[in-house]
């Protein structure tokens, strides 16, 4: 009870939920300035992603300190300890760092070549 989940678990993963279906809504409808909200129903959606995942984190983090000092009996972290191993997700998240800088790379030049910007690469 020392991380409840409808204080962090639930208010996060509604959070994250919605901002993913704000930022995904110019994916199904034509993108005029943004999608139908608009500029800033893309940053409050943006917004909405970070404070999710930040919530779901801390009650993640909570949970493995808790069960670490010996304040609760619990097997979350002894669960994920055994499914991933701390090179595979370091591996993992250097793999997505790459794809992340690659497909903003890309976008860049898909933009500067749609708008005349640069002419000649």
């Amino acid at each position: 009870m020392l991380a409840p989940k409808w204080l962090f678990l639930y208010p996060g993963c509604s959070l994250l939920a919605a901002g993913l279906l704000v930022v995904s809504m110019p994916l199904v409808s034509p993108p005029e300035a943004g999608g139908p909200l608009g500029l800033y129903g893309m940053l409050f959606g943006a917004a909405f992603i970070i404070l999710g995942a930040q919530l779901v984190g801390f009650y993640l983090s909570a949970c493995t300190f808790y069960e670490a000092t010996g304040l609760v009996e619990g097997n979350l972290g002894v669960r994920w300890r055994k499914y991933h191993a701390f090179e595979a997700c370091l591996v993992a998240g250097f793999a997505l760092a790459i794809v992340g800088v690659g497909v903003g790379v890309w976008s860049l030049f898909a933009w500067a070549a749609e708008s005349g910007v640069v002419t000649r690469l």
